[in-house]
């Protein structure tokens, strides 16, 4: 089977190892010229694709069953520097289903030893999507439709994730930079616009050394990543996974850090906005809704923060022991 015939449902999913400068223009460039939906691997540390693009399609999740139902259109998957066999949840179900070729190229040599399947390539994968998108012919495969995002929930005073990012993209300017601390970040690439993202400094850093970072704490007191694993594991639930207790804004206040409790969405957004002309490090708290049993599936964001250097904000998603375990 050739990938990119005309015949063949063909798509490009993106990993790590293809995050150089190079390797993302060819990205955009073969995803162009072969009009191929792009996916990204889950878990990555930058956004490696635009995710405003026609072609992007979203993160793919980390758990196997739900890796297989993202990719099952596809007749062939091709895969540049991306771990799709990286499943951080246990999970019974096949990777992906029946029929679906895999090709990928890795500059891991144990990654490609365990993949339990595909023709899988060792070498600079950067370099292997400038070669493919050079030869790829042109292609007249139809756009797929723009991707539209759900409505967000907007009643509280418990908000949801979606209500949540959105009140901080209104909030944030177009050179505000996302740091993020949490596995499933899929619905934050979705909803925010997002130019780079750095790893969490931490509240004693941003204090001690006056980092012009927002952090935004969205608190649902649950330790929800050990609950669901928990489930997982059938271990009964007990008081260790209740935190309503913890102070998040008494802490950051003992650091020195400004401290505010948003009660409204208008308020998250206003205050997202100040911290553009912020000179030291600041701290908002807003309630979230845990979604319903049947659908904890890629709902969290966890704590974020924007700092600003040079009057660049930076915003940090900083989720409060809440992380997801699945992508």
């Amino acid at each position: 089977m050739t990938p990119f015939t005309e015949s063949c449902a063909t798509t490009e999913v993106l990993g790590p190892g293809a995050d150089t400068g190079k390797g993302f223009q060819a990205a955009v460039a073969l995803a162009e010229r072969a009009r191929l939906p792009v996916w990204i691997a889950p878990s990555p540390p930058r956004s490696l694709f635009p995710t405003r693009h026609r072609r992007y399609q979203g993160q793919l999740p980390s758990a196997a069953g739900e890796v297989a139902d993202a990719l099952a259109a596809y007749d062939v998957v091709v895969c540049f520097g991306a771990p799709i066999f990286r499943h951080h949840a246990p999970s019974d179900e096949d990777v992906l289903r029946p029929g679906i070729s895999v090709y990928a190229v890795t500059d891991d040599p144990d990654e490609a030893a365990r993949a339990p399947f595909g023709r899988i390539s060792v070498g600079d994968p950067s370099d292997a999507l400038v070669r493919v998108a050079a030869a790829a012919t042109k292609s007249d495969r139809p756009w797929p439709a723009t991707r539209t995002l759900p409505e967000a929930d907007t009643s509280g005073p418990h908000f949801t994730t979606e209500a949540i990012l959105d009140a901080i993209d209104r909030g944030k300017n177009d050179d505000t930079v996302i740091a993020l601390e949490w596995t499933s970040a899929d619905m934050l690439r979705d909803r925010l616009t997002i130019t780079m993202q750095y790893t969490t400094s931490g509240l004693w850093t941003a204090a001690r050394h006056q980092v012009a970072v927002t952090f935004v704490v969205c608190t649902n007191t649950k330790y929800r990543a050990l609950q669901e694993f928990s489930e997982i594991l059938h271990v009964p639930e007990g008081e260790y996974l209740d935190i309503s207790g913890l102070g998040v804004l008494d802490i950051a206040r003992g650091y020195g850090i400004e401290v505010h409790r948003a009660e409204s969405l208008e308020d998250l957004t206003e205050y997202i906005r100040a911290g553009a002309t912020a000179t030291g490090p600041r701290l908002v708290e807003i309630l979230q809704r845990r979604p319903p049993a049947h659908d904890r599936r890629r709902t969290w964001p966890g704590p974020l923060g924007t700092a600003s250097r040079r009057r660049t904000p930076v915003l940090e998603l900083v989720p409060i022991s809440h992380r997801r375990i699945t992508g």
